[in-house]
This record gives structure tokens, sequence and C-alpha cells, in this order.
């Protein structure tokens, strides 16, 4: 069984830090003491030291959001064929992505492109 990540990896949370508002982020990468090694956990409180982090459930969000700005009915279609991951969005000039491995990957291609048109 493949594994879904969840989240978004640190290189992907560190170029969205540049896009989104940090706002949006539900976790961030700390530090796990006894190892040294960073892994996300959930935002618990605003006086963290690591990298924003969001959750496929935030990216989902952001999405949704973007999808009503541009058309009251507009929609961020999440789907799956076959085992590969894409984003649909009706009425918007970028109206699909690429199929990935998993759902995280396919919103972040997503934001990237809104992003290129300026419609974040």
């Amino acid at each position: 069984m493949t594994h879904l990540k969840s989240y978004t990896s640190l290189e992907q949370s560190k170029e969205l830090s540049k896009i989104l508002p940090l706002e949006s982020a539900d976790m961030h990468y700390g530090e796990y003491c006894v190892s040294g090694e960073n892994y996300p956990v959930p935002n618990c409180d605003d006086d963290y030291n690591g990298h924003c982090c969001w959750s496929l459930a935030a990216l989902l969000g952001i999405l949704a959001k973007i999808a009503s700005k541009i058309d009251d009915d507009g929609s961020a279609d999440l789907s799956s064929f076959m085992g590969q991951w894409s984003i649909n969005m009706f009425d918007c000039p970028v109206e699909t992505t690429d199929n990935y491995d998993n759902p995280v990957d396919a919103c972040y291609e997503m934001i990237l492109k809104l992003h290129e048109l300026k419609m974040l």
C-alpha cells in the first residue's frame, strides 16, 4: 500500500511561505529534540522557531477560497484515478494539474500555477 503524505515537505513549505500568508499554515516543522530531525507538528502557539507547514486540509481550504473568488460556483476538486491525484478548478485559467502520487503535490502544483498567474 502506498503511503500518502498528508502535509507539505520542508522544501514545499519553504516555497509556500514565500507565496501564502503564514497564518494559513496549520502546522510547522519543529526540531525533534532526541534525534535533531525535523518533523511537522500542529501549530500550538505563536511562539515557535521553525518553518510553516500546510496539511492537505489547509491546502484544500486555500484552493476552495480561491475558487470561490474566481466564480461564486467555482470549486477546487481533488480527484484520483488509478492511484494518481490531481486538482481540478473549473472556470479558472488553470483547470487541472498534472497527476501525482499524492494529493499534497497536486495541491502544491496548483498553488504555484495560480501564483504565476497572480491569482492568489
